[in-house]
């Protein structure tokens, strides 16, 4: 067995804080967590990576808005 406790805390004490754009208005920014953000476009840079070509995008662009907009 696993013992995740220690993860279990820290994902706990790091809530995610909503994105803060200077130029843009809150409204738009507030359902963006900032540790979503740069997470994600790490996973697509590499995504982009290692498969070069089209085919890819119709899974990552959802799977990027729903990394992002997701809970």
């Amino acid at each position: 067995s696993f013992n995740v406790d220690g993860a279990r805390k820290w994902f706990e004490a790091e809530k995610a804080r909503p994105l803060s754009i200077s130029f843009i208005p809150t409204m738009f920014t507030e359902p963006i967590d900032s540790f979503a953000v740069p997470i994600t476009g790490f996973l697509l840079m590499l995504a982009g990576a290692c498969y070069f070509g089209w085919k890819s995008s119709p899974t990552a662009i959802p799977g990027a808005i729903i990394a992002v907009l997701g809970p």
